[in-house]
């Protein structure tokens, strides 16, 4: 399941990259990241733009039809940070994973005041309609990536670890970086993305999920958006070392 924002709606794919179909998403916003739950059920986060609201979507998407209407989410959550925090356009909710019952997320840049606040926060998966729970800090991100990356695109969990995905880049040599860490923060492992035989490089991977192939190996998914006049939409399936 592959998410866009413009127009909202979900991509389905095969493995063989074959788009199999398209689901409308009615009446959301800025659609930025989409997760598997269970069943048929998936977490879509929605990032604040305008006069949009950052939000976390619990909802079925249909196994047959075309379009689902957000009216039909069994939970929207839509995180406080506390009154000294003040978000930005774009500055919203840009990633979230489901860990042991709790979402956690983060803003795809630094919120707009106090700059140092810049974190992965929790809430719980729990209640039904539109909730406004209390985000509760689980660990800042500026100690993580200073001097490596400007910005977090993506987030996915392997069950244990937060993965985090940023495109914006420290150095103009990197080409990519992904970052493996506890709930509090702590750096287990990050790399870089490789470039392509031809000697280009992703332009900007934006999702990731972390999956058990039928091989029995531990894999990376990711995707990337339109990142330059001529680059399309890519897919790419990568072995952690």
């Amino acid at each position: 399941m592959v998410l866009d924002n413009s127009p909202a709606r979900v991509l389905e794919y095969s493995r063989a990259g074959v788009n199999t179909r398209t689901i409308t998403l009615a009446n959301f916003g800025d659609t930025e990241d989409i997760h598997w739950i269970s069943g048929n059920t998936f977490v879509i986060s929605q990032e604040k733009n305008g006069a949009l609201i950052d939000e976390i979507v619990v909802i079925d998407l249909p196994t047959s039809g075309t379009t689902v209407d957000i009216s039909t989410a069994t939970r929207r959550l839509r995180p406080t940070y506390g009154s000294t925090i003040t978000g930005s356009d774009n500055g919203g909710i840009e990633a979230v994973a489901l860990l042991s019952g709790n979402f956690y997320f983060t803003t795809e840049k630094s919120p707009a005041t106090p700059s140092g606040e810049w974190s992965v926060w929790k809430v719980a998966n729990t209640g039904s309609g539109i909730q406004t729970p209390a985000a509760t800090r689980a660990f800042r991100i500026g100690p993580i990536i200073s001097g490596k990356a400007a910005d977090i695109s993506g987030m996915a969990t392997d069950g244990t670890y937060l993965w985090l995905i940023s495109h914006e880049l420290a150095a103009a040599n990197w080409y990519g970086h992904v970052f493996k860490v506890t709930l509090k923060g702590q750096v287990v492992e990050e790399n870089t993305l490789p470039t392509f035989t031809s000697g280009d490089f992703w332009r900007q991977p934006e999702g990731i999920e972390i999956f058990t192939d039928t091989d029995g190996k531990v894999k990376i998914a990711l995707s990337g958006e339109i990142g330059c006049t001529g680059c399309g939409v890519d897919f790419m399936l990568l072995s952690p070392p």
